[in-house]
This record gives structure tokens, C-alpha cells and sequence, in this order.
């Protein structure tokens, strides 16, 4: 069996990477012999990173004319079932990743290719274009998998009738190290955007002088590298805080996942770090950012520790963090009932595409 698997792969997010991983495991768990190409923005470091055959994804805009895509094509011609791989690729932040992410479903569709919609969220849909978009591409498709009701429901409202499974993120099909800590480590995921307010950095740097000020260790990690790193935010936060010389700021990705399992506390506005903190059972303050955020949490039913970025205040972030850690235990038992839901999920899942690919 050849399989193609495309998604937001080799762009220097974290979060996608976790997706694609958890995806491979379950792809490699129903056909231990299938022969998996996977279409990134950096083959090289994909194939580096996850031991598989990648190539180029299809380009989109001016690119698309000094590309050379006859790898890409040929993969695409030559496997059996074609994957869009998840994570929020549809919705309203931008009009162009609706675009580029359609016409990779497009080109599976243009070569009569099953195409297999994993892993997905779907956002707030606005304008005519972006539903039309949407709709064709998960109407046309063989089977579709989203990551929380909300996202399925958007789906229905497009008219899309065929059967919609729920089930949680595939970055909970990896395997993570659970360590029963007591050591005071907070890790904190924030997110680069094209605009973030003072008072929003200057809160969560108070609320981190808190933290040190507590003995706790904080360390700030940037998610995303590259055009949309998160360094330059991070940096930002730190430069506020009234003792800057007591965090550590870890820049290299082959650490964060390391330093979640040793965490006691994450401050998560990136939504892999969320699904990171609930898979090693690591009590969270979760940032909502985006509808995709609020969606999880409230399917994890762990959304009474969400706080909106625009409402965000250091003494209010104190109080929940206070009560948190109070009830630790009580909080570890909510993550373990999610994760034994999501493991339940998606061995369904695994069911499911299995008979889709036979």
C-alpha cells in the first residue's frame, strides 16, 4: 500500500510536527509494510526527523511556477490513498492557508485519489469563498475525522452529511513520558501573531515574576521557528519582567518535548502545548487564542482553566494557578480520564481507516 500524507510538515511548528508523528504511528500500526511519502516544506528535515520518504508539497502563488513538482507528482500518482493530515488548517485566520490547503486536497482529487481528511479543526468560516473551499474538498472525500464536535457541527452546517468521526488530536497517538514530580519547573508556550498588545506581554510577564518570586523554574520555548518564530514574543515577555535573569529561554525544539516531562506546571498558549501538558498529565493554564483553543478544552472538559488573551490579568492567572496546584491530584485524575478517552478513540479510529483502506 502506498500512502501520501500532507499537512503544514517542515515548517518549523512543533505542534504539526507532533500531529504528523502520531499519525505515522497509527498509519504504521494498521500496515506495518505501507510505503509512506509525506509532502513537506523541508523534505530533507522531515525525512531527518521522522525516518520517511518526503518530498515537496504542491506550491501555491508565484512559487508555483519555479517549483520543480515532478517528485510531488509522481508520488501523488502513483499511491493508493492521499491524507490531508490535520491540525487547523481551515478556518478564517487567513484566506490563503484555506486556499493552499484546498488545492493540495484539489490535486489528490484531480488524479481520482481516495482522499482521507485526518486529524482536522475547523474554524469560524467567513465569506462565501472559504465555505465553498471547505465544503467541496470534505464533501468529496472517503472518510473525515475532526478533533472536536464543534469543528464537526461546522461541517454539517456546510451541508456535509457523510459520517464525521470526533477524536482527539493524533499527537495523542505518540507515546509520553509521565513522571510523578514535585520539582517547581513551569514551562511556557506563548504564540507570535501579527499583533499582541503590551498589556497582554506585560501581564504574563507579571505573572512569571510570580512564578520565580514562588521558587518555581520557568522556562519559555518557542514552538514555531523560522518566518513566525515565537522567539521574538518570548524575548519581549522577558525583557518585562522585573527579574529577566531567572528564566531560561530554550530556542532548540529537540528539548521542549523533554521539557514537558519534567514540567509541573505549563503555561500554554500554543495548542500542542496544551495537548502536551493533558498527555503527560502536567496541570495547565490554557491562553485562548483562536476558536481551536476554546473547541479542545471544551471537549477535554477542562475548560474552566482557560483564560482569553484579551481578558488575560497576572492576578487573576495567580489565583487559578493557586488553586491548581492546590488540587493537583484531583487535576492529574481529570487528564488521565482525557487520555484514557482519546487512547479509546483511537484505536475506533484505527478500526475505521483500516476498513477504509482495505
Amino acid at each position: 500500500m502506498k500512502i501520501v500524507v500532507c499537512g503544514n510538515y517542515g515548517a518549523g511548528n512543533l505542534g504539526d510536527e507532533m500531529i504528523l508523528g502520531g499519525l505515522l504511528e497509527t498509519l504504521k500500526s494498521i500496515d506495518p509494510n505501507a510505503e509512506i511519502t509525506v509532502l513537506s516544506g523541508k523534505p530533507s528535515e522531515t525525512s531527518k526527523i521522522h525516518k520517511v520518504k518526503s518530498v515537496e508539497k504542491f506550491p501555491a502563488g508565484i512559487r508555483s511556477f519555479f517549483t520543480n513538482t515532478s517528485k510531488t507528482k509522481e508520488a501523488l500518482k502513483e499511491c493508493d490513498y492521499f491524507i490531508l493530515g490535520g491540525g487547523g488548517l481551515f478556518g478564517s485566520l487567513t484566506f490563503n492557508a484555506n486556499f493552499i490547503w484546498g488545492m493540495q486536497a484539489f490535486r489528490a482529487y484531480l488524479y481520482k485519489k481516495p482522499v482521507l481528511m485526518l486529524g482536522q479543526s475547523i474554524g469560524k468560516l467567513k465569506g462565501l469563498t472559504r465555505k465553498l473551499i471547505v465544503k467541496r474538498i470534505f464533501k468529496k472525500s472517503e472518510l473525515i475525522v475532526v478533533r472536536d464536535p464543534e469543528s464537526k457541527s461546522r461541517l454539517r452546517s456546510l451541508g456535509i452529511k457523510k459520517n464525521i468521526s470526533v477524536a482527539p488530536d493524533f499527537a495523542f497517538c505518540s507515546k509520553a513520558k509521565v513522571l510523578d514530580t514535585t520539582e517547581k519547573k513551569a514551562v511556557i508556550a506563548l504564540r507570535q501573531m501579527d499583533y499582541i498588545s503590551l498589556l497582554f506581554k506585560k501581564q504574563i510577564a507579571n505573572f512569571l515574576d510570580e512564578l520565580v518570586e514562588f521558587g518555581w523554574k520557568v522556562k519559555l520555548v518557542d514552538f514555531q521557528k523560522g518566518e513566525l518564530q515565537d522567539s521574538k514574543l518570548n524575548e519581549d515577555v522577558i525583557s518585562m519582567m522585573v527579574r529577566p535573569q531567572k528564566v531560561k529561554h530554550i530556542k532548540s525544539q529537540n528539548k521542549i518535548l523533554e521539557e514537558f516531562s519534567r514540567a509541573n506546571f505549563v503555561l500554554g498558549m500554543r495548542l500542542h502545548s496544551i495537548i502536551g501538558a493533558i498527555k503527560n498529565e502536567t496541570p495547565f493554564i490554557a491562553i485562548n487564542y483562536a476558536p481551536k483553543v476554546e473547541a479542545f478544552l471544551n471537549y477535554t472538559e477542562l475548560s474552566q482553566y482557560l483564560v482569553n488573551m484579551e481578558e488575560a490579568d497576572s492576578d487573576d492567572m495567580m489565583k487559578m494557578f493557586k488553586g491548581i496546584i492546590k488540587n493537583r491530584d484531583s487535576y492529574k485524575t481529570k487528564m488521565k480520564q482525557f487520555n484514557k478517552k482519546a487512547e479509546k478513540a483511537h484505536v475506533e479510529i484505527r478500526k475505521i481507516i483500516k476498513k477504509v483502506m482495505s
